[in-house]
């Protein structure tokens, strides 16, 4: 019987110990993720030191996401402080760019401050909120103060959500949605250390951290998301068609999953099929501006003009209709913050946006800033010269990240508005 109990007893440890053993490898594999990603943030950081002790320069500091931050020499701030030094207005400018990959509108916000003490801009460029989605997305009402913090406050009821979780369902009444929200603990290290390998173009790396990810919880529709568009980026069309139907059959109410494959679609040349799935995509969500918009990239490329025109319109609507409170309140924040500061704000619309969605964000309180009109100049262009000229993939439906053609469009664009304001 002491025999029997000792044996337990030690099994009990060998199982504790393990169990140690694997929490402690996990510990330390999510402290290397973070070292590493603090490692280039760091070394971002010097080289924006190094940049703004340049004497006499006027400093501007772009903040944003992947759009901003990607591309080194050819990246918009990069070509935009080449543009401005070349100018011959006699002024010299030193240009920092403070853009992180992935990041949300709550990211870049929360960096401002420590930012503008550390390198003391003349002026911020500011073009940000792709990555915070449309699912919280809210309608706009008309008036401000107090009816539209009241309209803010109604719309974050949760039994409002769900009001309007099931009057999405009745239009798209055989779909089923998953909360997929939610990454299960031992998955999330793994996922977001997946994201920022593809956004620097290790896609091998990547799509390795994703199955691993799928391994623990094969469950994360986001997961086949974005392991999909990993395939799609690396150009393995098989395996992207193969995970993402994987993910659709899994959650078919997850319209991201439907767009995704539209691109895959098109990016074969499949083009009925990918304006079925652009159009299921948007039939799930009617927010969902990157299906409208890659309905008009679509229509674009086969030069039928009124339905992209109609397509893009129809984009631009829902971003003008509708405005997602967290990206309205951090455009809020940052004006407040380089208001108090007195520094020069420069908000920069995406290309192929309307400006006026951008512009309604700050209910015509905008004193501070000088808006950029980005939508008119390249649809204008890629109307002229295609899509592929301006943009290497569509992962905003009607934009993407920029070709070194695109950037250097966009720079130009933004360098003509500093240039008017520093005469």
């Amino acid at each position: 019987m002491a025999k029997k109990a000792a044996t337990s007893v030690l099994g009990r440890h060998k199982i504790l110990l393990a169990a140690f053993g694997v929490l402690l490898s996990l510990i330390l594999l999510e402290l290397g993720m973070r070292i590493g990603a603090q490692a280039i943030l760091y070394a971002q950081g010097l080289k924006n030191m190094i940049a703004a002790q340049r004497q006499g320069a006027c400093r501007i500091l772009c903040l944003g996401e992947s759009t901003t931050a990607l591309g080194g020499a050819d990246a918009y701030p990069a070509q935009l402080e080449q543009i401005l030094n070349s100018s011959g207005s006699g002024k010299k400018f030193t240009v920092l760019n403070a853009g992180i990959v992935a990041a949300r509108t709550q990211t870049i916000v929360s960096q401002l401050e420590g930012r503008l003490d550390k390198y003391r801009p003349d002026m911020v460029i500011v073009m940000m909120g792709i990555n915070d989605g449309y699912d919280r997305n809210i309608p706009y009402v008309n008036g401000r103060g107090l009816r539209r913090r009241l309209r803010d406050f109604i719309m974050s009821l949760k039994t409002v959500k769900l009001a309007r979780s099931i009057n999405m369902s009745i239009r798209a009444p055989s779909v089923k949605t998953t909360d997929c929200g939610k990454y299960a603990s031992e998955d999330k290290a793994y996922f977001e250390q997946a994201l920022l390998y593809r956004h620097q173009g290790k896609f091998i790396e990547a799509a390795e951290l994703f199955r691993k990810a799928l391994s623990f919880n094969p469950m994360n529709d986001m997961v086949y998301l974005e392991l999909g568009c990993t395939y799609i980026f690396q150009g393995d069309y098989a395996a992207a068609q193969k995970i993402l139907q994987e993910g659709m059959a899994l959650s078919p109410g997850n319209d991201s999953m439907y767009y995704w494959f539209g691109v895959l679609c098109m990016e074969q040349g499949k083009h009925l099929s990918a304006e079925e799935f652009f159009s299921k995509a948007a039939r799930i969500n009617p927010l969902n501006d990157r299906a409208y918009g890659g309905l008009g990239t679509l229509y674009g490329s086969l030069n039928r003009k009124d339905d992209s025109r109609i397509s893009y319109d129809m984009a631009d609507k829902a971003r003008l209709d509708y405005y997602n409170p967290s990206t309205r309140n951090n455009f809020l924040r940052i004006k407040k913050i380089t208001g108090d500061r007195g520094i020069k704000l420069i908000c920069a619309q995406y290309p192929m946006h309307s400006v006026e969605s951008l512009k309604r964000i700050f209910a015509g309180d905008d004193g501070n800033i000088v808006f950029v009109d980005n939508g008119r100049i390249f649809k204008e262009a890629v109307g002229k010269e295609g899509y592929p000229a301006y943009f290497t993939d569509m992962f905003a439906g009607d934009f993407g990240h920029c070709t070194a053609r695109g950037n250097r469009l966009l720079a130009q664009n933004i360098a003509d508005t500093i240039l008017i304001i520093k005469k």
